[in-house]
């Protein structure tokens, strides 16, 4: 039988590091490995630092989501494609993405705030001709995330115009 040694200095030096860097803000586990590799522990280092944030369930992608997807949306409105991307290059699965979008960001939710950062571009750009109109803040709209269907209607009915 297998017993448990105590842990190498690296280890507890990786953990500390590990314990500092979440009491500073959450992390996705990709980028507490990357941040361990960064410092050249190595992998048993790190199989060790993960083996205790699981035991003490200090580490979880789908929660990091859904907390990145409620403060994200509401300090600056966005829609989902960018934040599924911004998602995916914190090291976040696609899966826990997609449930954290049920759950965080539901389509009418998105859709108010499409509408809240057109209200607010049409008041700054109500000088516009309508086709320089049309152009910038389709653009404008789609840099920010939201899906072409959903901006062209909205950017048409913004314009009163028929789709």
């Amino acid at each position: 039988m297998k017993s448990k040694s105590a842990p190498s200095e690296s280890q507890k030096k990786a953990l500390n590091y590990t314990l500092f860097l979440l009491s500073k803000r959450s992390y996705t586990r990709k980028q507490i490995k990357d941040k361990l590799a960064l410092k050249k522990f190595s992998d048993k280092d790190q199989e060790f630092v993960f083996a205790q944030l699981d035991k003490w369930k200090l580490l979880d992608d789908f929660q990091f989501a859904k907390n990145y997807i409620r403060s994200k949306f509401s300090q600056k409105p966005s829609g989902r494609r960018r934040l599924f991307f911004e998602l995916i290059k914190k090291g976040v699965d696609k899966e826990l993405i997609e449930k954290a979008f049920d759950e965080e960001l539901p389509q009418e939710k998105e859709q108010e705030g499409l509408e809240e950062i057109l209200a607010k571009f049409t008041s700054k750009n109500k000088n516009l001709p309508r086709e320089k109109f049309y152009s910038r803040a389709m653009g404008y709209l789609l840099r920010r995330g939201f899906s072409y269907e959903e901006v062209k209607k909205a950017v048409s009915d913004a314009l009163n115009l028929k789709s």
